[in-house]
């Protein structure tokens, strides 16, 4: 079974998992936004509803800074 399974399949053996199992049932928390990083910045892709971020309309904005801490290149 195991030769048949592609290149970038992993096996886990049950104890390691528990961690990794912890670590993907915990909660997330952020500012409210889906984002991408492009070249140097941090793009705006779309706020999440029910989110934290207030300003709806910020599609495309570009992150610089972030808790007065330059984020860019």
């Amino acid at each position: 079974m195991l030769r048949d399974l592609d290149p970038h399949s992993t096996i886990y053996i049950s104890k390691r998992c528990q961690g990794y199992e912890r670590t993907l049932l915990g909660n997330f928390e952020g500012i409210g936004i889906q984002f991408n990083l492009l070249r140097d910045s941090i793009i705006v892709v779309e706020p999440i509803s029910g989110g934290h971020q207030k300003r709806l309309d910020c599609w495309g904005d570009r992150i610089i800074k972030i808790n007065g801490e330059k984020v860019t290149v």
